[in-house]
């Protein structure tokens, strides 16, 4: 019975996140809201239908895998190129938004710990959100989007020292008790990237090098949860240690394709702790005085935005970018919510405060959709008009000419080396660990990465790249990746390996824009030689290959739209 019971909360689950993920799609809305909703209407003050303690426990494995990927994409490379406005953009917001919103609440009567508890939660802002809404607009390479980026990082970072300091708020324990806590979460981080460098990427090759999937997922699987356990076994947090997991992966070369194998569970996990924070929504309690938390929702997106775009522009931006940014991350975050129960658990904030604070951060994600676009639209606002900066176009980004390779064999070598020569930018994923690290110690961009799998060609960077050329010669393969990309890229260019004449047509309606099959450049080839051979004039031989080349079909553009590649820089 108990098994039925399960089975039940789950098709529950999933039959209500199912249809608020499609509404919320169709309403062009993050996705986080429809979950919070489902886990209203499917909760104790809608009609009922899941178990609480089921939906908990699979809750906190979502918060798990949240931490564990959080650690696993924080770039320390990435965080050093945005160091300006991820150090001191992203320093002064956090600091700043979390004394301000603490400041507002102990004005409005509340204590001085919950307040503090308040502030860092509203300091906090939604990565998901943000980017993909970001992403959707393509201004990710934008300033405003790389300002955004470089904020986030620094929130992200931020997140394990929050969790710890909620329970200093609590009373558990005095400075000194707190002091000693963090002090051993830095030990175990310096034991872990002693064992990055030298154990993990030794035993992640042999894993990958079985080349089983599955095993590969149970495998890492096993390193997250070991570590998380031992962590826990330590006295310390197992959020802190699903996050030291994904940053000991992070190290090694073996980070994108970590992530693309277990961005699926995690999703799937973070849905169901987002209709469990949904759950715990008292619905009547809402619906009684509905005017406070959107009143107070209102207020905080407008502020924070508002000191974001302050912020920016005292790093030199203009006041358009500023308040773009800031529009971008002006709403209240996934892991606010992570906080907000962890200090519900530890008696910080009582269940009216809880309430407030959920009510107001539902409403922050629901205003952040439609005023990024309003502040997109905007060309110039009175603030803009008295700046000097105003007067001008905001800088352009150029395109760089930069190329993905997917295959590092002998042909995506070959073509690293002449883009390389001729002043072009490249980056190659490959699937053999070996031939990865061999290419990294010479210095070369190449990266372990399964390209049939959107997240990886997403940290890939394919929407920021001019072309791609996929080399690989598993015609199983091809397909998958071909339509990802042209599913995550449509703009882009595509040039594809193939073996033979007869594949041509199949590629080019999967979206390829240039197909090149090796049987017939191989006789090209031959028939090149054969008349140079026989001494036929070089302007002969290429006028007859360019008919033998249009005749084979051996390269022709689709219906995909070109883009404007730029030109080599100069060398």
């Amino acid at each position: 019975m108990h098994e039925t019971h399960l089975f039940t909360d789950l098709l529950i689950l999933f039959a209500v996140g199912f249809g608020a993920a499609m509404l919320m799609r169709l309403l062009r809305l993050p996705t986080l809201i429809g979950f919070l909703l489902a886990g209203v209407l499917a909760g104790p003050s809608g009609l009922h239908l899941l178990d609480e303690h089921t939906i908990k426990s699979l809750s906190e494995l979502g918060v798990v895998l949240l931490l564990f990927t959080i650690g696993l994409e924080l770039s320390l490379k990435q965080l050093w190129e945005l160091r300006r406005e991820a150090l001191i953009g992203g320093g002064l917001q956090l600091v700043l938004t979390a004394v301000v919103a603490g400041g507002v609440a102990t004005l409005l009567g509340v204590d001085t710990r919950p307040a503090i508890a308040i502030g860092l939660m509203v300091a906090l802002s939604s990565t998901a959100v943000a980017l993909r809404l970001l992403g959707e607009q393509g201004r990710l390479s934008s300033p405003q989007g790389r300002i955004a980026l470089a904020i986030l990082l620094l929130q992200d970072m931020a997140v394990v020292p929050l969790t710890l300091i909620i329970p200093m708020l609590a009373g558990d324990g005095g400075l000194l008790d707190v002091l000693r806590v963090i002090g051993e979460a830095v030990l175990f981080v310096v034991v872990l990237v002693v064992v990055a460098r030298k154990v993990m990427p030794w035993l992640l090759d042999r894993i990958a090098a079985v080349r089983s999937r599955e095993g590969y997922l149970l495998g890492v699987g096993g390193i997250v949860f070991l570590i998380t356990w031992l962590t826990g076994a330590a006295g310390l947090s197992p959020a802190l240690g699903a996050f030291l997991a994904g940053l000991v992966i992070s190290e090694t070369e073996h980070k994108h394709l970590a992530l693309a194998e277990s961005a699926p569970f995690r999703d799937l996990l973070l849905a169901v702790f987002f209709v469990s924070v949904g759950m715990l929504i008292d619905l009547q309690a809402l619906l009684a005085n509905p005017w406070a938390p959107l009143l107070i929702g209102l207020v905080v997106y407008a502020g924070k935005t508002g000191l974001i775009a302050a912020i920016v522009r005292t790093l030199g931006y203009p006041w358009r970018i500023g308040i773009q940014s800031g529009a971008s991350i002006g709403q209240i975050g996934e892991f606010s919510f992570v906080l907000l129960l962890l200090a519900a658990e530890l008696g910080v904030l009582d269940t009216t405060m809880v309430q407030l604070m959920l009510a107001t951060a539902a409403i922050t994600l629901f205003l952040t959709p439609f005023a990024l676009n309003l502040a997109s639209r905007e060309k110039q606002s009175p603030a803009q008009a008295a700046d000097g900066h105003a007067q001008h176009a905001d800088p352009v980004v150029p395109l760089v000419p930069r190329v993905l390779i997917i295959g590092y064999g002998p042909s995506g070598r070959a073509t690293a080396r002449t883009l390389s020569a001729l002043g072009f930018e490249w980056h190659a994923l490959e699937l053999n660990p070996a031939t990865v690290r061999t290419e990294q110690k010479a210095g070369n961009p190449v990266e372990l990465g399964d390209a049939s799998r959107p997240e990886v060609l997403e940290g890939a960077g394919v929407h920021d790249v001019a072309a791609v050329v996929i080399t690989i010669n598993d015609r199983r393969a091809v397909r998958p990746i071909l339509m990802r990309i042209r599913h995550l890229a449509p703009s882009v260019h595509v040039i594809v390996r193939a073996r033979f004449a007869s594949e041509l047509d199949e590629l080019m309606k999967l979206g390829a824009n240039e197909v090149v099959p090796e049987e017939t450049e191989g006789a090209l080839t031959i028939v090149n030689k054969v008349m140079t051979f026989f001494g036929v004039e070089e302007q002969e031989r290429r006028r007859r290959l360019k008919d033998l080349r249009a005749e084979n079909y051996c390269m022709r553009t689709s219906a995909v739209p070109d883009v404007q590649v730029p030109q080599a820089p100069e060398t």
